[in-house]
């Protein structure tokens, strides 16, 4: 149940502290009061949008404190969560594991017209996301509110009422989720097949590509070497007679002729030099480095000629091999011009070619995978949807029941209400499921069943509002319900019968209203009045806990207005002795 609540600077709420207590708690003053803007606080608490009109000041806060269950805390959803998500310690010593306190704060910053909203989450002093709170709050109240009734009109919302009530909202999200899941599969595929024909397209053209390419016999560098064998080959007459004249001056030979002793060369020339140097008596270190010199040089001509005559004496004319290599020079030039690409790259491209047919391969294996994928999930759909169709029948006829039920305690002693159920009008997967259904009424002995939006009253719509609620905490019980303005469009003796009702919920569970007829306040166990006022210019709202007299007086405003008379003031404390208070 919620304990306390503390709001700063909140719209209205400069500094507002509430102490709320078991039972049934009502929220009475004038209309502007601030009685929505403390709901309004309880929803920031609960992971809720925050609304510009709301933060006024740079700053505000909100603290909401919970008493969990205590005497079956491990069996309490909101601890379990609280557990689960590391925001309770069991091992700490001193640590109240039986109340959750929510912190949110706010930080309000103007950039040119705009608000910049920041806000920070804190779940018993630990820091947490906005989902977590969201989640936590999901546990721990619901807040019904003022248009609740209006949300009745819907289909969807009617079916989220049965599902909430057969409490089969899990297998409705695994429907869900299913059916997001074929649907993404679906279009996955369709985009797919819409591309299939210019893959196919392109997969025969790279097969012929990489059949030709292959037959080619293409290797990396092929293109640099057989260029260069070209080249020497094209051009072995003027190379050769170039490194003749370099052996005749290395040694005095060519490839062809016998050395002459008699021709000046590098290598006499350097063994004169040696011998010269060999003759100089006299130690000096330049004649000794110039000696070391000549000497390496002398080895460095002797192993040149000698490698250069080796080669020479292997060099044969080979017409043949330059044939053959100008007719593959051809070869591989043509292919480049073809695809578009250079000689020395076309083994770069013929494996790109093959490894495109992989991807294009691979496609077409996604799109068998999808096709498998999708029917899978059809399956798994209609077993699914199938389950919650025969669980929402079930409980179709169950709520209709209860529903009638309440309503005939609320004054409606002729009504009846009837779901029914409409299948899609297509086989394939919907996110809802096989069917819609809807909340079909009569309130009166004469009439025919017909949808809410043709039948009811504004009343009427809020009775069953009100009884749709009442059905669904006495299935789920969740530890407090909050409703403002529930007895919106009734009065009298059924404003009286409402009252009843919300006090007889909250012997097993927190209630808390705002409400604007006595007969409904009168029945409460906790009587808080909001009112407002001016301190130095500025409007402010306070909270008073009435006791009985007080209350006699509050109802005596909701009953007479500005004029209370004397029977005033009895007929509102006859309602609260009726109440037995």
């Amino acid at each position: 149940m919620l304990q306390e609540l503390i709001i700063d600077n909140l719209a209205l709420l400069k500094h507002i502290h509430i102490s709320f207590n078991k039972g049934m708690t009502c929220l009475t003053g004038e209309t502007g009061a601030g009685k929505s803007i403390m709901l309004d606080a309880i929803n920031l608490a609960m992971g809720g949008k925050a609304e510009s009109n709301l933060l006024t000041g740079p700053t505000a806060n909100v603290t909401a404190s919970f008493q969990l269950d205590g005497t079956n805390y491990h069996n309490n959803e909101a601890y379990q969560w609280l557990k689960n998500n590391n925001f309770i310690d069991e091992t700490r010593q001193n640590t109240n594991i039986h109340t959750c306190i929510i912190n949110r704060k706010f930080q309000i910053t103007k950039d040119t017209d705009k608000k910049i909203i920041k806000s920070k989450v804190f779940i018993n002093n630990i820091p947490a996301s906005l989902q977590q709170l969201k989640q936590l709050g999901q546990l721990l109240l619901y807040i019904h509110g003022q248009h609740e009734h209006l949300n009745l009109l819907k289909e969807t919302n009617q079916l989220k009422i049965l599902d909430h009530y057969g409490q089969h909202n899990a297998l409705s999200q695994d429907v869900y989720n299913l059916y997001n899941s074929w649907a993404k599969s679906k279009q996955l595929l369709e985009t797919a097949l819409e591309e299939q024909t210019k893959f196919f397209a392109r997969k025969q053209l790279l097969e012929f590509q990489i059949a030709e390419l292959a037959s080619a016999e293409l290797t990396v560098g092929e293109w640099i070497e057989i260029n260069s064998q070209y080249q020497w080959l094209a051009n072995q007459q003027e190379y050769i007679e170039k490194l003749n004249q370099i052996s005749f001056i290395l040694n005095g030979s060519t490839s062809e002729t016998e050395c002459d002793p008699t021709s000046p060369n590098l290598v006499q020339q350097a063994n004169q030099v040696i011998n010269l140097l060999a003759n100089i008596n006299f130690e000096n270190k330049i004649i000794t480095d110039l000696s070391d010199y000549i000497n390496q040089a002398s080895i460095n001509i002797n192993e040149a000629s000698f490698e250069l005559h080796k080669f020479l004496s292997k060099v044969e004319n080979d017409p043949l091999t330059l044939e053959s290599l100008d007719k593959r020079i051809s070869k591989l030039q043509d292919l480049a011009r073809k695809y578009k690409t250079t000689p020395d790259n076309l083994a770069n491209y013929y494996e790109q070619c093959q490894a495109e047919f992989k991807q294009l391969e691979s496609q077409e294996d996604m799109i068998s995978n999808l096709k498998n994928n999708l029917v899978k999930l059809e399956q798994e759909y209609k077993i699914k949807a199938q389950n919650l169709t025969l669980k929402r029948q079930d409980t179709g006829i169950k709520l209709s029941a209860r529903l009638t039920e309440l309503l005939k305690t609320l004054r409606l002693e002729d009504a009846l209400v009837s779901i029914t159920f409409k299948a899609n009008n297509n086989t394939a997967p919907a996110a809802h499921g096989n069917e819609m259904c809807e909340f079909l009424i009569k309130t009166n002995r004469d009439q025919n069943l017909s949808s809410l939006s043709s039948s009811v009253s504004g009343g009427e719509l809020s009775r069953l509002a009100l009884a749709t609620q009442v059905a669904i905490a006495e299935i789920e019980g969740t530890p407090s319900l909050i409703f403002d303005e529930v007895d919106v469009g009734i009065g009298g003796g059924t404003a009286e019968i409402v009252g009843k009702l919300l006090r007889k919920m909250g012997n097993n569970t927190q209630v808390m209203c705002i409400t604007h007829l006595a007969q409904v306040a009168s029945q409460a166990d906790q009587h808080i009045r909001v009112s407002k006022s001016i301190v130095n210019n500025t409007t402010q709202t306070n909270i008073e806990y009435l006791n009985k007299q007080e209350r006699i007086a509050e109802l005596a405003r909701m009953i007479g207005g500005l004029t209370i008379t004397p029977q005033t003031l009895l007929h509102a404390q006859e309602l609260l002795e009726t109440a037995g208070h």
